[in-house]
């Protein structure tokens, strides 16, 4: 996917979804994307542990 089409993704996601994703969360697939909605709703950190 092209920088341009991720980013378009990210924004229509945080658009949709009333989200603001911080630049510095990796979005690779909508499971990160999952995981960073769920941990925000639960109040957890955005980053998975490595």
């Amino acid at each position: 996917m092209s920088t341009w089409s991720t980013l378009f993704w990210i924004l229509e996601l945080e658009r949709r979804f009333h989200l603001i994703i911080p630049d510095e969360v990796p979005l690779h697939t909508i499971g990160d994307f999952v995981y960073c909605v769920a941990a925000r709703q639960s109040g957890r950190s955005h980053h998975k542990a490595a």
